[in-house]
């Protein structure tokens, strides 16, 4: 039976760049071919499962922002396209992403080709994917689907807050200053901290964390998650009555971190945790979250 299948395809693409590559057609005896298609589709997809009782129910939500449709059987390398000889088939492709397209996003790692009955896990997901078809008469239609990410080139966290502690005199305090400056996908940032340990007490660290915080619906259930973290400590050992120093983070080119943060069916934040270890007293905490700028 005939195959249909994507080649070449890039590793991820962005907002107004191209998805190229190949639609490749193979066949071991003539073919009979209706059509042979090749679609873009990009949509916010949510799950939810709820569990009541004995019962499980899986809660759907589908809103479809994109759709690019190309037919190949005017372009075929054939003179009847009905009629396709044995052979395979090699046929260039090109869609062009739309500037104000939204990136990928995701809150559950998803496998890049996922096939008709694969399971999605519940979560939060911006997707583009390409679906290749060849319409067979009287038969089963060829399908391959594919999964192209689109990662955002704009600023990811925008401004941060500066992270201080309340100031007591016989507890230590910190403070936690991010540096100026948009944060790009893939690239590092960084701050500067300092601690205050007015009684000298022993000190196991100070720790920041990042993370992005999901909140999604579907049938008018909503959900929360948060995405992997990113973390930095800086060991704190000894009994000085002062630390000082600099820190530095990279955001990852992923779509967790560079997706957008609303849509029609989720809205995403930031949240700065920062955590200084008092051992054998209280530990001291600061929490604040953020939408970028």
């Amino acid at each position: 039976m005939a195959q249909v299948t994507l080649d070449g395809l890039p590793a991820y693409s962005w907002p107004g760049g191209p998805i190229e590559g190949f639609l490749v057609l193979a066949t071991e005896r003539p073919l009979r071919v209706a059509d042979l298609s090749l679609a873009l589709h990009g949509a916010e997809i949510s799950q939810i499962s709820i569990q009541e009782g004995k019962y499980r129910q899986v809660l759907v939500g589908r809103y479809s922002f994109l759709e690019l449709v190309s037919s190949f059987k005017t372009n075929l390398p054939f003179t009847d396209p009905e009629h396709v000889p044995p052979g395979t088939y090699r046929l260039p492709f090109r869609f062009d992403l739309p500037v104000d397209g939204e990136p990928s996003f995701a809150t559950t790692a998803m496998p890049a080709v996922r096939g008709r009955f694969a399971p999605r896990g519940d979560g939060m997901y911006v997707e583009y994917e390409l679906e290749a078809r060849v319409q067979v008469p009287w038969w089963i239609s060829p399908v391959d689907r594919v999964m192209v990410p689109v990662f955002s080139a704009r600023r990811v966290l925008g401004t941060i807050p500066a992270l201080p502690s309340p100031v007591e005199e016989d507890h230590p305090s910190f403070r936690i200053d991010f540096d100026p400056g948009p944060v790009l996908p893939g690239s590092g940032f960084g701050g500067s901290y300092s601690v205050t340990n007015p009684r000298q007490k022993r000190l196991g660290g100070l720790t920041l964390l990042l993370y992005r915080h999901v909140e999604y619906t579907a049938e008018g259930r909503s959900q929360h998650r948060e995405l992997p973290e990113y973390r930095w400590t800086a060991p704190l050992d000894g009994h000085e009555t002062s630390y000082v120093g600099r820190f530095q983070l990279v955001i990852p080119n992923t779509s967790d971190a560079t997706g957008p943060f609303h849509g029609q069916l989720y809205r995403t934040w930031w949240v700065a945790h920062a955590e200084l270890d008092v051992e054998f007293g209280l530990n001291v905490r600061v929490e604040a979250s953020f939408t970028p700028a």
